[in-house]
């Protein structure tokens, strides 16, 4: 027999085998074939979405270029068409400017101003001035008089400036005007000495009409304007000024270091600014547009980016459904059938009906295999048990051989004419009736493999009572070796070994003595094998006993066994412990 193996009585439980297809059993979601389609979409899809964010995000960066430009652009025209309308009013106060003579202070002064004001809508009060600052004629009688000498406006116009433009001011009416002059000159005095002028005409400027149109000038709607003056004045004030967090943004548009900015405020969102100046009259034109933040960025950016990743979305759903649909439904029955699958059943066969042209071959190549394993057990199956007959056979016919060997060596011990010659085939004769007990066990349980430990030992120490024995030598087993095993190749060193040992304790420990005990133990702890045989006879010497045949066949079968063998003798008796450590004991239990 081949190397034996040392085996527990009781069953080893099998691990579970977990079938790779079960859908609670996946080690990822992303493990099974919807995940890995989507997966696939996903490596598909992802570049053409990278794409499209990338255009999205050049379109947001283009669109936002765009819309400075035509916020610069808005502005400029803005200006430009101011521009137009202070150069319009500055020709019109020139030709009213040029006098053939200065007229005379008194109503007729004043009445005639205001004749002259109601030519232009833009225009709410005109005033004539003396060259040192003194409101001579106006059309407000009220201001006769009063002293505008230190007014910038007029400090340019009596100096000769073609045209002066005020800062912005409030009145006493708490309404806020724009002021603009032209020097007054009587003859041709404006040819030959246009330095010193006869006065200045002044003119105030309505600024609800001086402000834009939307139906003169195209700028986007919810857009404002505001009117900056030389230092820094706007009308209307502009919402960002009281924020000190926005005023070096503010500034840097006001200053020109800057074309345009994006100011927010808490309650108002976000708007762009962009400025422009009113031709050379020191003052700017600021437009801002509200941005809304889905204005554009709707149809323009999110747009883009929505789509393909939408389209991604429903692909992985479609991927999911479909696949389950078209494949994972027959993939998961024709799992759940070879699970299930038992001898003779149809399942598999039937599992994968309807299915695509693949699986459904797929499915008939099981059901073959299936068929096939099941005709190679069956023969496995027959050929086990004409092996198990034909050992069983053997070992009977070996059983039945080593009987008749006995019988005949049994014959010849009683004719031996020696003590010597008897003890010496009692001898072989106890060995090969050890011999023919395993093969006897084997024949009786139908084990071939294994024999059953504690009867096993409890019937060959009957048979060496019998055999070899006396009444006087009582043999016992102790130790706890219930549903313990041994493999066959070993039980026959092991019997042969415990039969030695015993047959020289009966035979030598004995001698002058009417009674003894011999004590055989034998323990399985943690698979190593501990067995013990002990006597209360006179003792030996085993050094002394090396030329007898005794020791060093016990010795040999010991390391058959792969075992250490110790003697210890006393007054007491002998003890022989032989140790099978865990790795020689491979196989009993």
């Amino acid at each position: 027999m081949g190397e034996s193996t040392i085996s527990t009585g009781e069953s080893t439980s099998e691990a579970t085998t977990v079938d790779a297809l079960s859908p609670g059993h996946w080690g990822s979601r992303f493990n099974g074939l919807r995940g890995r389609m989507s997966l696939l979409l996903l490596a598909v899809l992802l570049l053409p979405t990278g794409y499209a964010v990338y255009h999205a995000i050049d379109q947001y960066r283009h669109q936002g270029e765009l819309q400075q430009r035509e916020l610069q652009r808005t502005a400029r025209l803005i200006a430009d068409h101011q521009a137009t309308m202070l150069g319009n009013l500055q020709t019109w106060l020139e030709q009213n400017a040029r006098l053939e003579a200065m007229p005379l202070v008194g109503p007729l002064c004043n009445q005639a101003l205001a004749d002259k004001r109601e030519e232009s809508p833009l225009v709410t009060r005109l005033s004539l001035v003396t060259p040192d600052g003194r409101i001579m004629c106006s059309t407000e009688p009220a201001r006769l008089g009063v002293d505008v000498d230190e007014s910038f406006w007029f400090q340019r116009a009596s100096r000769g400036s073609p045209f002066a433009v005020s800062e912005l001011q409030r009145g006493m009416d708490d309404v806020t005007t724009l002021v603009v002059a032209v020097p007054v000159y009587v003859g041709e005095t404006w040819r030959t000495q246009p330095w010193s002028p006869s006065g200045v005409l002044a003119a105030a400027l309505d600024l609800d009409t001086f402000s834009v149109n939307p139906a003169t000038v195209d700028f986007a709607r919810g857009s404002e304007v505001y009117l900056v003056d030389r230092l820094g004045q706007r009308v209307p004030p502009l919402p960002w000024s009281a924020d000190e967090s926005l005023a070096s943004d503010l500034e840097a548009l006001l200053t020109g270091e800057r074309r345009t900015v994006e100011l927010a405020l808490p309650d108002a969102g976000s708007s762009l600014l962009a400025t422009a100046t009113i031709g050379f009259t020191g003052m700017q034109v600021v437009v801002a547009m509200p941005i809304g933040p889905l204005d554009w960025l709707r149809s323009e950016v999110l747009t883009p980016i929505i789509l393909p990743a939408l389209m991604l979305v429903l692909g992985v759903v479609a991927i999911f459904a479909g696949t389950h649909l078209v494949v994972n439904r027959h993939v998961e029955r024709l799992a759940q059938a070879v699970r299930r699958h038992r001898p003779g059943s149809p399942d598999l066969a039937r599992a994968t009906a309807n299915a695509p042209n693949e699986l459904e071959e797929l499915g008939a190549r099981f059901a073959r295999l299936a068929q096939d394993l099941e005709e190679r057990e069956e023969s496995l199956r027959k050929a086990v048990v004409q092996k198990d007959l034909l050992l069983r056979e053997v070992n009977h016919r070996v059983k039945n051989n080593l009987q008749v060997v006995a019988s005949l060596l049994r014959m010849r011990a009683r004719s031996g004419r020696t003590a010597e010659s008897r003890a010496a085939i009692r001898d072989a004769h106890a060995r090969i009736e050890a011999i023919a007990l395993v093969h006897r066990r084997i024949y009786e349980e139908g084990a071939i493999e294994q024999v059953e430990l504690a009867s096993f030992l409890g019937e060959l120490l009957d048979h060496l009572k019998k055999s070899i024995g006396s009444e006087a030598v009582e043999i016992a087993v102790t130790g706890n070796v219930e549903g313990a095993r041994l493999a066959t190749d070993r039980a026959v060193s092991l019997s042969l070994l415990v039969t030695e040992l015993v047959t020289n304790a009966i035979e030598h420990a004995f001698v002058g003595r009417s009674r003894g005990r011999i004590t055989v133990d034998m323990s399985v702890d943690d698979s190593a094998v501990t067995l013990v045989v002990a006597d209360d006879g006179i003792g030996f010497d085993p050094e002394a006993e090396r030329d007898g045949t005794g020791i060093n066949l016990a010795e040999l079968l010991a390391q058959q066994l792969g075992a250490e063998m110790h003697f210890a003798t006393a007054e007491l008796g002998t003890t022989v412990t032989i140790d099978l450590p865990p790795d020689r004991a491979k196989g009993v239990a």
